[in-house]
């Protein structure tokens, strides 16, 4: 299990490895289920309610959180803030009358993905797998440079919705502006939740945003060009540092 929860979604049609479920939260459907009901690939949901498998044990109550112990019945959704598309939902299992509501089953991915899989003697052997789970995508988060400035010290994550032709998974979209590295990015909601969740985040992030030579070496003057004009007018930024102060709110009241 731990070997085949490492190869990457994207082999199993973008079935996920696990599912967190929140009740309340927004969700991307990842495939088209329910299209009765409008339910399109990268369409937006929240989750509203959850039925268990008939063997769950019942829940002790103890822990952040349940893991269960097998997947569930179905997870129902709805669409996102409250939209009803009634031309579609027309007639359709009465779903209109639900507010919209309808139920995602666990899917299994189309095509089998080869791991090596540890073996006797051998080390490993290859072993064709198919993954089980509800096809649910998280949302995504996206950095501004509004949400700084005069207004915030740090540059701080947003939530926003999905854009009108969709994406595919869940993405990190980070607009070139005032942070100086990853560390000064705080988010408003948590994007990991394990040290090897954030590498791995931070990877992606890097690889994604490398810079060509050209723009790398343009970078590194502007860089100079501003460390020399804080250099030659160090008083003015001084005095404007203590405007800023002035104009801080008191955070003791």
């Amino acid at each position: 299990q731990a070997v085949a929860m490492r190869v990457k979604d994207a082999e199993f049609d973008h079935t996920t490895a696990d599912t967190w479920y929140y009740e309340g939260a927004p969700y991307i459907l990842l495939d088209t289920a329910c299209a009765e009901a409008g339910a399109f690939h990268n369409n937006e949901v929240e989750a509203c309610g959850l039925l268990t498998d008939e063997q769950e044990p019942p829940d002790d109550g103890t822990g952040p959180y349940r893991r269960l112990q097998y997947l569930p019945a179905a997870i129902l959704v709805h669409p996102i803030h409250g939209h009803k598309p009634t031309t579609i939902l027309q007639g359709s299992h009465d779903l209109a009358s639900h507010g919209a509501t309808f139920a995602l089953r666990p899917r299994a991915s189309k095509e089998p993905a080869t791991v090596l899989m540890p073996a006797t003697n051998t080390g490993t052997a290859p072993k064709a797998i198919k993954r089980i789970n509800f096809g649910l995508g998280d949302w995504f988060v996206v950095t501004d440079h509004w949400v700084q400035g005069r207004t915030f010290r740090e540059c701080w994550v947003v939530d926003l919705s999905v854009p009108p032709k969709g994406i595919k998974r869940a993405t990190l979209f980070v607009l070139l502006t005032r942070f100086k590295s990853l560390d000064d990015i705080h988010l408003l909601r948590p994007l990991y939740t394990t040290p090897t969740e954030r590498r791995s985040v931070v990877t992606a992030f890097q690889r994604a945003t490398r810079l060509t030579d050209d723009l790398a070496a343009e970078l590194r003057l502007l860089d100079a060009t501003a460390a020399d004009t804080r250099r030659r007018y160090r008083n003015e930024f001084r005095w404007a540092e203590q405007l800023e102060m002035r104009r801080a709110p008191d955070t003791a009241t």
